[in-house]
C-alpha cells in the first residue's frame, strides 16, 4: 500500500509473496469500505517468472468513504524459488485511508463534541451529523489519535482536531482537572487587590508576544497537522475559549517586557517619530525603549481627557492576539496548506482581543458566541470566514435560532451535549436528537448548502464598527461609575453599553424593516470603503471617536450623495483616544443642545 493516498487519481497497491514464484494464475481483488459496500470486484491474471509481487491499481476516484480495505486472494499452479511444484493459494487484506472530499465547507457540518459508543455515532450518523472531535494535548504529542479516530472512521464521520494550544491562547480560561477554569485569572485578580500598585499582575505568561513560545506553538501545530493530514479534519482548533485573558474580561495585560517591546516596535509604525507620539500622549520620553503605557486606574484619574497612553496600549494587545492567531494559522497552512484553522468560542466584540476588524482576517474559521452582532460583524470584514455556532439546547426555540444563525451566514454546528440528550449509549435517540431530526434533515438534504453557496443581497447601507469608539466608551463609564473595574468579570462585559445598545437598536431597526444591511469596520473607512460604490447610507452608532482619516472619507461620501445618520455626536476623540477640540464632523453633524455624545 502506497504510504499516502490522493483522491482524485489511481494508487498502486502491492501484493508480496514470501518467495519468488513462477506460474500461472490469478489476483482475486475485493475493495469494500467502511459501510460494507463493495467499491471493486475483479480477477487478475497472472504469468509469473521468478517474480516476488504483484501490482495492482485501485482508483482512489471511486471511493465514497474514509475508511476503507481491501482482500487479495492468490491463487497460482506453477514453482516457488525452493523448486517445489504445486497450487499456491494466500489471502493478505489492509485497511487503507482515502482523504474526505475537499471543500466540506460547502455544504452544512454539524460536529457532535462528546464522544460516543459505536452504536452512538452510528445513530449519528442516520441523524444527519457529519463528524467528531479529536482531542489535542499541550504537549503536542499526536501517538493517541488513533483511538479516537477510529470510532469515527467505523461510523464514516469527519473529524476536527480540538485544543493544540490552549496553553498559549486560552491560559486564564481552560480545563483543569481540580481548579476553576479561571483560577490564574481571579489569582491575577487577588494579587492586584493585595497591591494596587504591583505591576505583576499585569503579566500575562505566556505572553503573546514571546518569540519562544511562538516558536513553540508553531513547532506543535506541524507536528499536530502533519499527523492528522491523511484525514483532512473539518479544522484544527488552536484553542478554546481564547482571549488575553479570562474570555472577553478586561484586565491590564500585559505588560512584560516582552511585550513592551512589541508594543514600542508596533508604535513605530503607528507615529511618524517619538516627537509625534510625544505630542499626542503628551508624555516627553527621549527614546522608544523608555516608552510605558499607563494602566486603567492611571487612565481614570486623568483630569484632560487625553487617554491616548491607555488607548494605544488597548489596541496594540489586540494586535498582539490577532498576529499570534495569525501565527498559528500559518503554522496549520506551512503544514497543509489546504488546512482549516480555527478558534472556537469566539466572543462579544470588545475585550480579551476581540477586535473583529482583526481577528477575523486572522483565521480561515471560528466557533462564535452570538452575542454583540459579531456574526455580521466578522462576515463583513472576512465574508470567507467560515462561522460555525454550537448548540447548548433544545425545543422550538434552538431550532429557530439554528435556522437563523444558518440565515445570517454560518455554515456549522457544534453539539454540546454532556448527558447524553441526543442518542444514547446503545444508539437509541433522546429527546434532543427527536426533536432535532426533522430540521437537521432539511437543513443536511440541500438546504443548507443551497444557503451557503448563494450570495447574501445587502442594500447599500452599512453600520460603523469602531472598535476605538468601544474602547473609549468603556473607560468614560468606567470613570462615571461607582464600581470598581477590577472587579468587573467577562460576564459583566457582556452587559450592554451606549455603543452596543446603539448598534443593536441601529441593526434591529433595519431587520424589521427588512432590510439586510452591513457593516463598515474603522480600517476598512479608512482604506475608501465608502469610495466603492456600495453605500447610500452611513449609520454611526455612538461614535464618539474618529481619526482624521475617518472624517475626511466620511465627508467625501456625503460630499458624492450618500446620507450619514448618527443618534449622538461623532468625532468626540480622535483614535488614540484624545478629545478634540471641535468633534470630527461637527460641520457636518452639529450635537443638539442637550446630548454631549461621549458620555
Amino acid at each position: 500500500m502506497p504510504s499516502s493516498l490522493a483522491r482524485d487519481q489511481p494508487a498502486d497497491f502491492v501484493y508480496r509473496f514470501d518467495e519468488a514464484l513462477s506460474g500461472r494464475g490469478s489476483l482475486r481483488i475485493e475493495w469494500s469500505d467502511v459501510v460494507g459496500r463493495v467499491v471493486e470486484r475483479r480477477r487478475i491474471p497472472l504469468n509469473l517468472s521468478d517474480s516476488r509481487e504483484v501490482v495492482f491499481p485501485l482508483d482512489m476516484r471511486r471511493a465514497v468513504t474514509a475508511g476503507n480495505r481491501v482482500i487479495a486472494h492468490l491463487s497460482v499452479d506453477g514453482m516457488n524459488e525452493t523448486g517445489g511444484n504445486g497450487r499456491r493459494e494466500s489471502e493478505a487484506a489492509a485497511s487503507f485511508i482515502v482523504p474526505p472530499p475537499d471543500h466540506a465547507w460547502s455544504d452544512y457540518q454539524i460536529i457532535m463534541w462528546q464522544g460516543q459508543t459505536p452504536a452512538g455515532y452510528a445513530a449519528l450518523k442516520q441523524l444527519g451529523v457529519t463528524a467528531g472531535m479529536i482531542p489535542a494535548n499541550n504537549r503536542g504529542q499526536t501517538s493517541g489519535f488513533e483511538t479516537s479516530l477510529d470510532p469515527l472512521i467505523r461510523a464514516d464521520l469527519r473529524c476536527y482536531l480540538e485544543n493544540m494550544a490552549t496553553d498559549f491562547y486560552s491560559p486564564y480560561h481552560k480545563w483543569y482537572d481540580n481548579r476553576e477554569v479561571n483560577w490564574r485569572f481571579l489569582e491575577a485578580k487577588q494579587r492586584y487587590h493585595a497591591n494596587p500598585g504591583d505591576h505583576a499582575a499585569f503579566i500575562r505568561e505566556p505572553s503573546l508576544s514571546d518569540p519562544e513560545w511562538l516558536e513553540k506553538i508553531h513547532d506543535r501545530l506541524v507536528r499536530n497537522v502533519r499527523a492528522l493530514h491523511p484525514y483532512r479534519p473539518l479544522y484544527y482548533s488552536l484553542g478554546d475559549e481564547a482571549g488575553i485573558a479570562d474570555l472577553a474580561a478586561f484586565w491590564d495585560f500585559d505588560l512584560s517586557d516582552t511585550s513592551l517591546a512589541g508594543m514600542r516596535e508596533w508604535l513605530r509604525g503607528q507615529y511618524q517619530s517619538l516627537a509625534a507620539l510625544n505630542r499626542q500622549w503628551g508624555t516627553a520620553f527621549s527614546r522608544w525603549d523608555e516608552i510605558v503605557p499607563i494602566t486603567t486606574d492611571e487612565a481614570l484619574r486623568r483630569s484632560n481627557e487625553n487617554f491616548s497612553a491607555w488607548a494605544d496600549f488597548k489596541e496594540w494587545m489586540d494586535v498582539a492576539f490577532a498576529r499570534a492567531i495569525e501565527s498559528g494559522s500559518d503554522a496549520v497552512h506551512e503544514a497543509d496548506p489546504g488546512a482549516v484553522s480555527a478558534i472556537e468560542g469566539a466572543q462579544i466584540p470588545g475585550w480579551g482581543g476581540y477586535d473583529y476588524s482583526r481577528l477575523a482576517s486572522s483565521v480561515d474559521a471560528m466557533e462564535i458566541y452570538a452575542y454583540g452582532e459579531n456574526i455580521p460583524i466578522a462576515l463583513s470584514v472576512n465574508p470567507g470566514l467560515i462561522l460555525l455556532t454550537t448548540s447548548f439546547g433544545g425545543g422550538p426555540a434552538e431550532r429557530h435560532r439554528i435556522w437563523r444563525e444558518l440565515l445570517r451566514g454560518t455554515r456549522g454546528l457544534v453539539l454540546w451535549d454532556p448527558n447524553g440528550e441526543f442518542v444514547g449509549n446503545d444508539g437509541a435517540l433522546g429527546e434532543r436528537g427527536r426533536a432535532a431530526a426533522p430540521y437537521f434533515a432539511e437543513i443536511r438534504r440541500g438546504l443548507g448548502a443551497l444557503l451557503i453557496n448563494s450570495d447574501r443581497p445587502t442594500l447599500p447601507i452599512g453600520i460603523l464598527y469602531s472598535p476605538a469608539s468601544r474602547r473609549l466608551q468603556w473607560l468614560l463609564e468606567r470613570r462615571a461609575s461607582t464600581e470598581e473595574w477590577s472587579r468587573r468579570t467577562a460576564s459583566t462585559e457582556y452587559k450592554d453599553d451606549a455603543i452596543r445598545a446603539s448598534t443593536r437598536q441601529f441593526a434591529r431597526a433595519l431587520e424589521h424593516m427588512g432590510v439586510q444591511h452591513g457593516y463598515i469596520s474603522s480600517h476598512q473607512l479608512r482604506r475608501g470603503e465608502l469610495r466603492n460604490g456600495n453605500y447610500r447610507i452611513l449609520l454611526l452608532p455612538h461614535a464618539i471617536a474618529l481619526a482624521e482619516s475617518e472624517g475626511a472619507e466620511v465627508r467625501e461620501f456625503v460630499a458624492r450623495g450618500g446620507v450619514v445618520i448618527a443618534d449622538s455626536e461623532p468625532g468626540v476623540f480622535d483614535e488614540h483616544g484624545r478629545r478634540l477640540a471641535k468633534p470630527a464632523l461637527s460641520d457636518l453633524l452639529p450635537a443638539a443642545p442637550s446630548r454631549s455624545g461621549a458620555s
